[in-house]
């Protein structure tokens, strides 16, 4: 939905979840199988841009589940940067946001930190890796610039600030 797209970029996030909501509703009324996996991309990625991170996950996850039952592998590498997003902001989330992702992911609550931070890591460069490389091969440069940072940050958070420098430069 491009209304909801304008009021996310004006930060008002609220009306941004009605009009998305609203067209995912005609979408999948539809049949439009692609435009909703769109959208729920863009929920998920209206939830990470609030901090609801938790949320954020759901519907990107949701978003890749549909793309791979259906067999519509185009919109995949933007899913997977949105996802690599994701985790690069849970490697920083305050208490209160871990707590709200706990209660909803039982096995995270014995985990440390430590092992915590390693799963988001992981999945950082899991995410932002397989999206680079199909980003590649369709040419699309903004996505391209997008995980090249992505995948800098993840080698500065792992301490290895020389492959850090590499793919910053190269963005």
């Amino acid at each position: 939905s491009l209304i909801g797209d304008i009021y996310k970029a004006k930060g008002d996030l609220s009306s941004s979840s009605k009009y998305y909501f609203d067209a995912l509703k005609h979408y999948n009324s539809t049949g439009n199988t692609l435009n909703s996996i769109k959208l729920l991309t863009a929920i998920g990625d209206m939830y990470r841009a609030s901090g609801a991170l938790d949320k954020s996950l759901t519907f990107l996850f949701l978003a890749e589940k549909i793309s791979n039952q259906a067999k519509i592998n185009k919109h995949i590498p933007y899913i997977n940067a949105r996802l690599a997003s994701t985790f690069f902001e849970l490697n920083f989330a305050d208490s209160a946001q871990w707590n709200i992702f706990n209660s909803r992911n039982l096995f995270l609550q014995e985990m440390r930190d430590k092992e915590k931070g390693l799963i988001w890591n992981n999945l950082l460069y899991r995410y932002s890796n397989s999206s680079l490389t199909s980003a590649k091969l369709i040419g699309d440069t903004s996505l391209i610039l997008e995980n090249l940072n992505l995948l800098g940050a993840y080698y500065r958070i792992t301490g290895d600030y020389e492959k850090s420098i590499l793919y910053y430069k190269e963005a």
